[in-house]
């Protein structure tokens, strides 16, 4: 019995540190592939996501839309067409195996 809770508290505590929030910092998206309420946010150079996702592509992180979603997408957008780089948050898996993305910053010239 004690060796069953012990593997239960050891299972629990690794995914507990999957859960973390990574930080892609300073990447350029290179690829949009949007979606009815999805998009799928492409970026380089490649990023080693701590997340534990079922698809955890170095170089790929998905925004759902709703709330401030659309707001995080357009300045994604506007970073690719301007060749500006982008740092993101993901934290989480979303349903289509990607890490989710949070938060994204955009990077611009300084004077």
């Amino acid at each position: 019995m004690r060796k069953l809770i012990f593997a239960v508290l050891m299972l629990s505590i690794a995914k507990m540190s999957i859960a973390d929030n990574d930080q892609v910092a300073e990447v350029y998206v290179t690829k949009l592939n949007t979606y009815t309420d999805f998009t799928i946010v492409y970026f380089a150079p490649n990023f080693s996501f701590t997340q534990g996702c079922e698809k955890s592509d170095a170089n790929k992180a998905v925004i759902r839309f709703g709330g401030a979603k659309q707001e995080m997408f357009s300045a994604l957008l506007s970073a690719a067409m301007t060749r500006k780089k982008v740092s993101m948050g993901v934290n989480g898996c979303d349903s289509t195996g990607y890490p989710t993305i949070y938060r994204v910053d955009v990077y611009f010239d300084t004077p």
